[in-house]
């Protein structure tokens, strides 16, 4: 997700030159999901800032080092605390003037891109219809969402001052003026 999501955001910013990754450091995929993204920051000639947030308490001091550090625009990983705190990232990313390309639910953000809202529920019924036919929930395979949506949210970007080029518009599911 992060590769894709890095990938709107270059669409976005042609000229990005360094990205503040929001990790959270008590997740055991963060390791992976760091090494991921410093091999394409190494690849494509752009820094990478992985800054620690363990809680909301510290999102004011994550964005005052992404501006101390310079960094062109923000990622935040795929994590619960991302997206229990969405509204007020994309709020700190409008204060501290840096664009953000964040899951489905960080309401607020440049662009959001995930999942559709609607597989969760969808994901879980074929899991309780499988496992009510009698079959052991530790054999059941791990379900992967199909459908996923790009929202563009152009009252953001004016308030950054960027536009949008035509063909991220033109890919959105949907658009927030």
């Amino acid at each position: 997700m992060e590769t894709k999501r890095l990938d709107l955001l270059r669409k976005l910013l042609p000229d990005l030159k360094a990205v503040g990754l929001l990790v959270n450091p008590n997740n055991p995929n963060t390791f992976s999901e760091v090494g991921q993204m410093q091999s394409l920051a190494t690849a494509g000639g752009w820094r990478l800032e992985v800054i620690p947030v363990r809680s909301e308490s510290e999102l004011d001091a994550a964005f005052a080092t992404m501006a101390q550090h310079k960094v062109d625009a923000f990622l935040p990983t795929i994590d619960a605390i991302f997206g229990d705190f969405g509204e007020r990232i994309a709020a700190l990313g409008i204060r501290y003037a840096l664009p953000g390309v964040g899951g489905r639910g960080v309401n607020g953000a440049v662009i959001e891109y995930g999942p559709n809202p609607s597989e969760r529920p969808r994901l879980g019924g074929i899991y309780v219809g499988r496992i009510l036919k009698g079959e052991k929930p530790g054999d059941l395979p791990v379900l992967q969402p199909t459908k996923f949506e790009l929202v563009i949210n152009l009252k953001t970007a004016k308030a950054l001052g960027l536009t949008v080029p035509a063909g991220l518009l033109a890919a959105a599911d949907e658009v927030i003026e």
